[in-house]
């Protein structure tokens, strides 16, 4: 007797070999940029007494954070150095903080920067 060959694909115990790779993630699932989304969520932090600026220069202090009654989302009140908000803290009849006439202003987190 002679040696026997074993089938091709196989048979020496263990699984047979394919030829596919893994299949990478596609891109849209891959958390490209995601630590730039963390750094700019850290850095708008607003907490009330915090002082900070206006995109277009203005400075201020935060005065509120929290949700409004006429629209959806988180607001940030500002009380302004300058006189040129909208309101004195009060808006639609409800009172969400206190300032000077023309010196509040609510705003998106997006529309202010830390000092």
């Amino acid at each position: 007797g002679g040696a026997t060959t074993p089938p091709l694909g196989g048979g020496g115990g263990g699984p047979p070999f394919t030829a596919a790779a893994p299949v990478p993630a596609p891109l849209a699932q891959l958390s490209i940029g995601d630590d730039d989304d963390d750094e700019e969520d850290d850095e708008a932090d607003f907490e009330v007494g915090d002082r900070c600026f206006l995109r277009n220069g203005q400075r201020g202090v935060v005065r509120f954070v929290g949700k409004v009654h006429y629209a959806s989302g988180e607001f940030i009140g500002v009380d302004l150095v300058e006189p040129i908000g909208k309101n004195d803290g009060t808006i639609k009849g409800v009172t969400y903080f206190r300032c000077e006439p023309k010196h509040g202003l609510m705003l998106r987190r997006d529309d202010l920067l830390p000092c």
